[in-house]
């Protein structure tokens, strides 16, 4: 229990508010009530959310009560967090709409059934039922500069950038969600650092209660930036065993430590012994590919070994399947508009293609629809699951 116990507080964790009151209360024997909030603004729960889901089963594991709450009514306001401008705002049809497989998703990670069962609810319960009254009430126990204290705000300010009314409410209305379920403890990602100790705030004003904090390391996306769903850049935890598997090879060499560490099964001196290999002579890429089968396997546990060797099969040893040879009369073209061209789609379907992880180019998943591909050189890409084409330049004889 004990050794548990440490895991908990300590891996993958960037802060606890506060430590001594978490690890008190968990060696107490006392059974927690845990909550994750995931606002549905896009369809996919991804590798980034995972990294909090698995933190979320680590508190199942040791008997106590989570819970997966759906932003619902949130969403519709649209978390500011790490954005320059304002979301796009959603209709309750949208949301709910994009919120339909999160269950199905998140079962891959924690249990909705069995002797400790995780919850699932919906914060539209209440939000939806607030009074302007209740509203004034509760943003009593904030101040404009609280709120002006968020770094996209300072940033939109300085940049003449507008910051609507309603984000500052986004805060107060996650905050009232712990409120609502008198909640020990709140988990999430560190950009969500804000937004969960707002809850503790209000819930310590408003309850006379505590809430412990804890935050989670946030998992970079292949292009470099935070792994979210507005970025384009995620590898969505419904992928087949072969897409994510390919997704993760694409991951750049520098970030497959990282990878291991927040996504992968790994002891603790197992992820010592990666680090070790990486500083050898070895090549990143037979590192990678263990690393890849061991993230893919804490999903599709009998399918890992498999997806491994197919991608060896068709990328590796340079066997790309049933490839076409297509030849344009251009040296070099962005991503998307080779995709619309080689695949002979429209941008937008060009787009949606890329955006959901279904194009490769040598054997790398790519996300960049700007990105120029060099045609000087043939390349091989792969759009969609079974179609291998060979793309080169080829000058028009006139």
């Amino acid at each position: 229990m004990q050794k548990q116990i440490e895991e908990l507080v300590t891996r993958n964790v960037t802060q606890i508010i506060t430590k001594d009151e978490l690890i008190k209360a968990t060696a107490s024997g006392k059974k927690l009530k845990v909550y994750l909030g995931v606002d549905p603004s896009s369809p996919d729960i991804h590798l980034g959310h995972a990294v909090v889901l698995w933190k979320l089963r680590q508190f199942q594991d040791l008997g106590h009560h989570i819970i997966l709450l759906i932003g619902d009514f949130t969403a519709q306001i649209g978390d500011p967090t790490g954005k320059s401008k304002e979301r796009p705002v959603l209709t309750h049809e949208q949301v709910l709409k994009n919120a339909t497989d999160y269950k199905k998703q998140a079962s891959k990670i924690i249990n909705f059934s069995g002797k400790n069962p995780a919850s699932l609810v919906f914060n539209s319960k209440w939000l939806s039922k607030l009074t302007f009254s209740d509203i004034i009430k509760l943003a009593g126990n904030f101040t404009v500069q609280q709120m002006l204290e968020r770094d996209m705000f300072q940033e939109r300010l300085k940049n003449n950038q507008p910051i609507g009314l309603h984000e500052f409410l986004y805060p107060l209305m996650v905050g009232y969600d712990c409120i609502q379920l008198e909640a020990d403890v709140e988990v999430g990602g560190n950009d969500q650092l804000f937004n969960i100790t707002a809850g503790r705030t209000l819930r310590q004003k408003v309850s006379g209660k505590s809430k412990v904090v804890l935050t989670c390391d946030l998992l970079t996306g292949s292009d470099g930036s935070k792994m979210s769903k507005s970025a384009g850049n995620i590898i969505p935890l419904n992928a087949s065993a072969d897409e994510m598997f390919g997704s993760l090879m694409a991951v750049n060499d520098k970030l497959i430590e990282h990878y291991a560490k927040l996504c992968g099964d790994f002891s603790s001196d197992e992820l010592s012994e990666i680090a070790h290999r990486l500083k050898s002579n070895e090549n990143p890429r037979d590192i990678k590919l263990d690393v890849a089968q061991n993230i893919v396997a804490r999903y599709y546990p009998k399918e890992s070994s498999v997806v491994r060797e197919k991608f060896l099969s068709r990328f590796s040893d340079g066997n790309a399947g049933e490839a076409t040879l297509i030849e344009l009369d251009v040296k070099n073209l962005p991503l998307m508009q080779l995709v619309a061209k080689v695949a002979n789609v429209s941008n937008s379907e060009a787009r949606r293609l890329i955006v959901g992880n279904a194009v490769e180019v040598e054997g790398k998943v790519q996300f960049d629809l700007n990105k120029q591909i060099d045609l000087v050189n043939p390349v091989q890409m792969r759009i969609g699951k079974h179609r291998f084409v060979k793309v080169k330049y080829q000058q028009q004889n006139l």
